[in-house]
Parts: C-alpha cells; sequence; structure tokens
C-alpha cells in the first residue's frame, strides 16, 4: 500500500511513501534544542509512523543521530504542542558517523 506524504514548507512535490521506506528532511524550522534537526516519515505495516532525530555527539566524541518514532497524526488532529519534547540518552557509538 502506497501513502502520498507533502515534502516540507509547503513544497508542492509529494514523496510517496511505501512499506518499510523512510523519507527525512531537514527541520527548517528549527528553533530550539527540543525540535529535532531532522524530522520524517515512516511507513510500516501500512501505518503511517512520524521520525524525529536529533545531531549527538558520544562520549568517545563520535558524531551520531538519535531519535524517536511515534505515531502519525495529521496536523489538524494533533495535540496543540510547540515542540517535540524529548530526553535523548547520551549514547556513546563508536560504529562509524551518519555526519
Amino acid at each position: 500500500m502506497a501513502q502520498q506524504t507533502t515534502a516540507p514548507q509547503g513544497q508542492n512535490d509529494s514523496f510517496e511513501l511505501k512499506e518499510g521506506q523512510i523519507n527525512i528532511f531537514t527541520n527548517q524550522k528549527r528553533e530550539n534544542d527540543t525540535q529535532p534537526h531532522y524530522w520524517g516519515k515512516l511507513m510500516i505495516n501500512g501505518v503511517e509512523k512520524r521520525v524525529s532525530l536529533w545531531k549527538n555527539v558520544g562520549k568517545s566524541g563520535n558524531p551520531y543521530l538519535g531519535g524517536q518514532v511515534q505515531d502519525y497524526q495529521p496536523k489538524e488532529d494533533a495535540p496543540q504542542s510547540s515542540a517535540i519534547q524529548s530526553a535523548i540518552a547520551d549514547v556513546d557509538s563508536d560504529n562509524g558517523s551518519f555526519m
């Protein structure tokens, strides 16, 4: 089952979200540390999920991305909130870098 997802900042491009696929975008409206650096959507078992990712640095100094996956709620159904609240554990990652 494919589902259309809209590009960030009201662009006219659409992305077809297929089973097991994830689309990640830079958060161009980020204003503080509680807001993710990147956001996107993921399709698992026909259910669309929202992904939020933050840039982090592990204890060894290696950069990594940490984040969370939540049930997707379209904007009109979403609870009133100015930012996604999240606590990111400082994980020591020696397996390379995404950045």
